[in-house]
């Protein structure tokens, strides 16, 4: 992934500057309706910039109606200020399940 370091733009603020660009790829098609955007640790180290930074641009987005977040899932591109099926998120959250159990069986863990 390229990573890409926010520009200083006079009078407008980091996380403007994010949800600006991150806007630009939902716009562009880049990101499409129900596209996952990357987490927020992937988020910081692309603009290189803290996560405080990378919520309040998220936060940006959100109030764009462009995304919606689900805690411990993450955020959901939306498409004209309509959430995301919430089958979609259901279904991200079953994939991180399989994803968790199948490393724990790999390292040998038992579960419950």
């Amino acid at each position: 992934m390229v990573r890409r370091v926010v520009q200083s733009y006079p009078g407008t603020g980091k996380p403007e500057q994010i949800a600006t660009v991150l806007e630009h790829e939902i716009r562009s098609g880049v990101l499409g309706f129900g596209d996952r955007l990357q987490s927020e640790n992937e988020l910081v180290q692309r603009f290189s910039v803290s996560r405080n930074t990378v919520r309040k641009g998220l936060e940006e987005l959100s109030s764009r109606g462009l995304i919606t977040t689900k805690v411990g899932i993450g955020s959901f591109v939306t498409f004209d200020g309509k959430p995301v099926d919430d089958s979609l998120v259901a279904g991200a959250r079953q994939r991180r399940r399989k994803c968790r159990d199948a490393d724990a069986a790999a390292r040998g863990d038992r579960g419950p």
